[in-house]
């Protein structure tokens, strides 16, 4: 079939005035690739609605130019503004090249986003009415042991069975620095042939006895707030032990108090409390609400062994509560919160096996193990050099030098772990005012303790003045959380 006419095509001269396209995609394809990827695409669409010429500040391999960054605007201080520090705020390219350009508004400079931050804004206590003394306290083991001793003295000589030693207050006040401590039931814990407190059970319809505590702390905060309770958009219970798993203990709280948003419980044992500073924090950061309040109660002498002479006198019962709510419609006073960190490192040093699967295995069921449990040495031996440096770790982090400190709000587990962590922070030995301690009064409250400090000892402090409120315990877990007076 004889050949038709050859064709001959006329070469375009390309036009000055449009972008080339397929000089644009072979540009932007990634190397080793005659299309561009999903990256090239996307920089060609955003070249296309910029109307940038097609030599308009390109670079090798189709790469866009990177936009500058302007720092984040000055807040307060360089911490609660852990969320404020991770916003970038970009600047558009100062030169538009091409025709379209011209058409197209001048390039402006986008002015940075405020971003509100956490404030501590008020806190609540609540107390028992019944304290225990050490002297009182002792006694009553020391009768539970005679009793005991005699009861198994067949057994005892036999070597079956060990021999309880008497306690002291000599005992107690070396090994913890405590004094005395709140109950809600002062006789059951006293009574030789009881050993524990008497807590009778309530009615479903009833407002629950830690709902009861956390209420009466909740509403001291809320006075002290001076705000409606329809501000409020959050309530977290955050305690070591709760009295059931459903419905939530937080849910009850908040419909006491006529609350409305959402609830929930949360248990990180005797940092429960920084745990839940930290969660009101994220979300006032994130805008999810504007005020959260947090309850701490405890009832720690339910779940501690009282014929237990190494740990009979650790624990007290009492409740706390704090508001935290965003910078933007916080009034004067106050603490802002600079920065929060979390750590967790699993051990069975301390461990409390209660659970709804002891029903699974009844013979376990009323076994030591389902109370509270520790090794004293080892977990001071791990916790106090953990919670040291990550105080230290955090505190440069934040731009803050922790001699300078001028409070540290810890938990009230041992006075010798508190004295040693406030040493190491410091460089020096801090003085009472620097390094509170309520242990003596309170005992060991698990996540309260911290809390209480706080509520306690904070003011005579000036505006710009910083501090720590820092907690540890089971897990182990650790959390610090460090706050500056506001004017």
């Amino acid at each position: 079939m004889p050949a038709g006419p050859r064709l001959r095509v006329r070469r375009q001269e390309p036009d000055p005035s449009r972008p080339d396209r397929r000089r644009q995609r072979r540009l932007l394809a990634l190397p080793g690739r005659g299309r561009p990827g999903p990256r090239g695409r996307r920089r060609l669409r955003l070249r296309r609605r910029r109307g940038q010429g097609r030599d308009s500040g390109r670079l090798p391999h189709g790469r866009a130019p990177s936009p500058r960054r302007r720092p984040p605007p000055a807040g307060p201080s360089r911490g609660g503004l852990d969320a404020a520090r991770s916003q970038a705020y970009l600047v558009r390219p100062e030169t538009e090249r091409g025709p379209q350009a011209a058409r197209r508004r001048a390039p402006s400079v986008r002015a940075p986003r405020h971003m509100s931050h956490a404030v501590i804004a008020a806190t609540g206590l609540f107390t028992p009415d019944q304290s225990i003394s050490n002297a009182e306290l002792a006694a009553a083991y020391n009768a539970y042991a005679e009793r005991f001793n005699a009861d198994h003295a067949a057994e005892i000589a036999e070597g079956e069975v060990a021999e309880l030693t008497p306690s002291s207050v000599e005992f107690i006040e070396k090994a913890s620095g405590i004094k005395s401590r709140f109950v809600l039931d002062k006789a059951g814990v006293l009574d030789p042939a009881r050993m524990a407190p008497n807590i009778p059970e309530r009615a479903d319809e009833d407002l629950s006895i830690m709902a009861e505590m956390a209420v009466a702390a909740a509403r001291q905060a809320i006075a002290a707030w001076g705000k409606p309770v329809s501000e409020i958009g959050a309530v977290l219970c955050a305690a070591s032990n709760m009295p059931r798993p459903y419905p939530a203990l937080s849910i009850e709280v908040q419909q006491a108090l006529g609350i409305d948003g959402f609830a929930f419980d949360m248990n990180v044992a005797c940092s429960s409390a920084t745990f839940g500073i930290k969660t009101a924090a994220d979300f006032i950061a994130s805008g999810s609400v504007k005020a959260v309040l947090m309850v701490n109660p405890e009832v720690c002498s339910a779940h501690l062994n009282f014929k237990d002479r190494d740990s009979h006198f650790i624990f007290g019962d009492v409740a706390t509560a704090v508001i935290v709510e965003s910078s933007d419609q916080a009034g004067p006073g106050g603490w802002d919160v600079l920065g929060t960190r979390l750590k967790t490192v699993f051990s069975n040093n301390i461990r409390n096996n209660f659970g709804f699967l002891n029903n699974a295995a009844p013979e376990g069921i009323g076994q030591p193990d389902k109370m509270f449990v520790q090794q004293g040495r080892k977990v001071f031996k791990d916790v106090v050099p953990m919670v040291s440096d990550m105080i230290v770790d955090h505190a440069r982090d934040l731009g803050i030098d922790p001699a300078t400190l001028k409070r540290m709000w810890l938990h009230q587990a041992n006075i010798n772990m508190n004295q040693f962590i406030g040493r190491k922070v410091l460089g020096r030995e801090p003085t009472p005012e620097e390094n509170v301690i309520i242990l003596d009064e309170y005992a060991n409250t698990s996540s309260a303790g911290s809390i209480i400090a706080f509520h306690l000892r904070q003011q005579d402090m000036a505006p710009g003045d910083t501090g720590l409120i820092c907690s540890f315990g089971a897990g182990y877990s650790a959390g610090t959380v460090f706050v500056r007076k506001r004017g």
